[in-house]
């Protein structure tokens, strides 16, 4: 699942760098590329609740979807 959403989110960098779009959206495809992360490790969630409750759970993710929306920032750049 993690190859599925980074190439989802490779693919929405680009249509949105080759429609000229703002530069923000390319969250959109970091969320994607989390979900798929996070999909592939459920276990990692569950761990992550426990031990830091689900504000620790929501900083995790905003730290992975930034992460993520590194490949859909260089496939923005590239079809801009």
């Amino acid at each position: 699942m993690t190859d599925i959403g980074n190439l989802i989110a490779f693919i929405i960098g680009a249509v949105l760098g080759y429609m000229d779009f703002d530069w923000y959206y390319i969250f959109v495809g970091g969320i994607i590329g989390a979900l798929g992360y996070y999909a592939d490790r459920p276990f990692l969630v569950v761990k992550i609740k426990s031990e830091r409750g689900e504000i620790g759970y929501a900083l995790q993710f905003i730290m992975i979807s930034c992460t993520t929306s590194l490949l859909p920032a260089i496939a923005f750049y590239i079809f801009n």
